[in-house]
């Protein structure tokens, strides 16, 4: 997808701004436009939805070798940082390697996005044979599906510890069916209407995601509102020419996504208390804790590349 890297930069800036964000001209605008940040992670689970929906082949034991080496190694690792760093129990460290903690705690869990997007990852060949057989048609079915799941699941069963990754499904499946808006020819209109779209989505994240969390009729429904300002930032990205200047530092954070995001969670609290009372400003607070966070995100990415090297190529090289 053009300009991935940029949105992924983009929406990891929105994610910090969500956890880390100090006000600091006392304002409730502040206070929402921090709450309505949430949207970072549904941009995410759209991106990856759209790189796994645009493969043309979908082999589920090579698929899932590949998640386990790429996305829950990296997040081993962390929870066994953070669980040294913070004295963690051993069971603690154990629940939530196995998944157990976000099935528990739902968005209080640990890392919550690694665990929900490696239970995610086992239905993705599931997804792909069923576009296979049926093409956009399998869209519709399996929201049918997410939806039948998510009401028996609240409503017979009385099991919502799970909602922020349920509500998150239908925007990685619009992710996935690529071909659904594709298709769509708005020629000169496309940036008048994504426009429309953004404004409408921020409209609806305010009003349902920040000044009031709307959990009706699904728990944690105010995620499902933000849709339309996910696809209208989706949509104006793609308008942009390729590779512009202006962009280059939100490009440039989004090759370190995955580990900012760790990261700011095992230290992000205690490095930005610090700072706080060493310097006394919030900006200069918040911008001094990204460029920590990220220079640290950029060393666990270049370890990371080293040990999946040194641990999985060998292994390859001795089959």
């Amino acid at each position: 997808m053009k300009s991935k890297k940029t949105i992924m930069g983009y929406a990891a800036l929105l994610i910090l701004i969500f956890h880390f964000y100090i006000p600091f001209l006392g304002i409730k605008a502040e206070t929402i436009f921090a709450r309505a940040a949430y949207v970072g992670v549904d941009l995410f689970f759209f991106l990856s939805g759209s790189s796994l929906g645009r493969r043309k082949k979908m082999d589920p034991v090579p698929f899932y070798l590949n998640r386990l080496k790429t996305i829950y190694f990296p997040f081993a690792v962390l929870c066994c940082v953070c669980a040294v760093y913070k004295r963690w129990a051993l069971s603690r460290l154990v629940s939530v390697l196995v998944g157990w903690e976000l099935l528990q705690r739902n968005g209080g869990a640990f890392l919550w996005y690694f665990s929900g997007l490696m239970l995610l990852y086992l239905f993705v060949p599931l997804f792909a044979k069923a576009k296979e057989k049926w093409g956009c048609k399998a869209f519709f079915l399996l929201m049918a599906i997410w939806l039948a799941i998510a009401v028996v699941l609240q409503y017979a069963l009385g099991y919502k510890k799970i909602s922020i990754l349920l509500m998150r499904v239908p925007v990685f499946l619009l992710g996935f069916f690529p071909e659904l808006w594709e298709k769509i020819r708005l020629g000169k209109w496309k940036a008048p209407v994504f426009l429309a779209m953004l404004a409408i989505g921020w409209v609806l994240t305010v009003r349902y995601g920040a000044l009031y969390r709307l959990n009706k009729p699904l728990a944690d429904f105010y995620y499902i509102v933000t849709l339309p300002r996910t696809l209208g930032i989706v949509g104006l990205f793609q308008l942009l020419p390729d590779h512009p200047a202006a962009f280059r530092p939100l490009e440039f954070i989004g090759r370190y996504t995955a580990e900012l995001y760790g990261l700011q969670m095992v230290f992000g609290y205690d490095v930005e208390g610090r700072l706080l009372k060493l310097i006394g400003s919030p900006i200069l607070t918040f911008l001094l804790t990204l460029l920590i966070l990220l220079m640290g995100a950029i060393a666990f990415h270049w370890l990371m590349q080293k040990s999946e090297k040194l641990l999985f190529e060998r292994k390859e090289t001795e089959k």
